[in-house]
């Protein structure tokens, strides 16, 4: 039943086609962005791979774009070699957040206002 639907409404597009001209169709896919690699895996890691991708209802295409780009972001995050690359990650961070446009009067209030905290805490007594 959903296979004759199908193809009549491939029927009724390709009609269409005909009256919007050779370089108009309705039905041109886009084209294709991805690549098709090839990758080697340990027996075990592919059985997990395929696991994992099961159990999350996932291609395997959309489990390694996935594991690729957690892999970009941790190491994004990780611990930077140089204070130039320190500097550059805080900046970023910053930009993120949206607190770049902070006054040094205000960084210094919200600086003051942790510690504040801080102090009630270690001087409260524990109940």
């Amino acid at each position: 039943m959903v296979e004759i639907a199908v193809l009549e409404f491939v029927e009724r597009r390709s009609l269409l086609d005909c009256k919007k001209g050779p370089y108009e169709s309705v039905l041109a896919r886009p084209m294709r962005t991805a690549k098709t690699i090839s990758i080697s895996l340990l027996p075990r890691q592919l059985e997990s791979a395929e696991r994992i991708a099961k159990k999350e209802n996932r291609t395997m295409s959309e489990l390694v774009g996935e594991a690729l780009r957690r892999y970009e972001k941790s190491a994004r995050t990780a611990a930077p070699g140089t204070l130039a690359e320190a500097v550059s990650l805080l900046r970023e961070d910053a930009r993120a957040k949206g607190t770049d446009k902070l006054t040094m009067r205000e960084i210094n209030a919200e600086v003051a206002a942790v510690r504040r905290g801080r102090r009630k805490k270690s001087h409260s007594p524990v109940a």
